[in-house]
């Protein structure tokens, strides 16, 4: 038996199920194989659209996810230029603007305060409406934390689960990676 990683429904009958490597078309997503993807809500292969939010390829950041992660419904991505800068004296977007303020057009990226990529290692099951995000705060330590509602329980699972890195959610309604 050799397993296709390259089809898009890797169950007969089962359209909400997605190897999501197959269904990603912009190259600032990379996807490892066997990736799985489960929407109930909408149509699992409108990942992109519905899952992967403010990723403007004006800021050439990336997601990355590794080989047999599960990732359930409403999982959503949120990229950097959903975070408004904290390094100006307004935290309004002028430079999205850059026409109607006469503003070079370069300077677009200085809207929001850019924190990189977001990278999923392998083997990672993200749970249902998880959200996932780069922390907005200077000052964090290099880890990733996990944060659980609505006991606002948190965990370090770089440190809680040793070598593999697994990032157990259960009912995970917010996540996010600090590095």
């Amino acid at each position: 038996m050799n397993p296709n990683p390259n089809i898009i429904y890797p169950r007969t009958g089962d359209t909400q199920t997605v190897y999501l490597k197959s269904v990603i078309t912009k190259p600032t997503i990379e996807v490892g194989d066997f990736t799985i993807y489960n929407d109930f809500v909408n149509d699992p292969r409108d990942f992109e659209k519905n899952n992967v939010l403010y990723h403007y390829p004006i800021n050439h950041d990336r997601l990355i996810i590794g080989k047999f992660c599960s990732i359930a419904c409403g999982a959503k991505f949120i990229f950097n230029c959903a975070n408004h800068t904290l390094n100006s004296l307004s935290t309004y977007t002028f430079p999205l603007f850059f026409e109607e303020w006469d503003l070079p057009k370069l300077e677009v990226a200085t809207a929001w305060d850019n924190k990189g990529d977001i990278v999923i290692g392998n083997d990672v099951w993200i749970g249902y409406d998880a959200v996932i995000m780069w922390k907005t705060q200077a000052r964090m330590p290099p880890a990733a934390k996990v944060c659980l509602t609505p006991k606002n329980f948190s965990v370090d699972p770089l440190r809680s689960f040793g070598r593999r890195g697994h990032f157990y959610f259960g009912l995970l309604t917010f996540c996010s990676l600090y590095f």
